[in-house]
């Protein structure tokens, strides 16, 4: 494996962690219209930094 793959992965489980925490904040939410929207602004910014840092990683490579 390089390390753009290494990278690649890292930024997929980056992902499935964000979700886990989306899915995690919406059962804990249920109908909570306040809350999923909070969970989803937070998930919004988490992937926007994963984002950035895996641009940033490929880049440096």
């Amino acid at each position: 494996m390089n390390d753009q793959d290494v990278i690649l992965a890292a930024y997929a489980d980056s992902l499935k962690n964000l979700y886990n925490v989306l899915l995690d904040a919406f059962v804990e939410a249920h109908q909570d219209q306040k809350a999923q929207t909070l969970a989803t602004q937070r998930f919004s910014a988490g992937l926007a930094v994963a984002r950035k840092a895996r641009d940033a990683a490929l880049a440096y490579l």
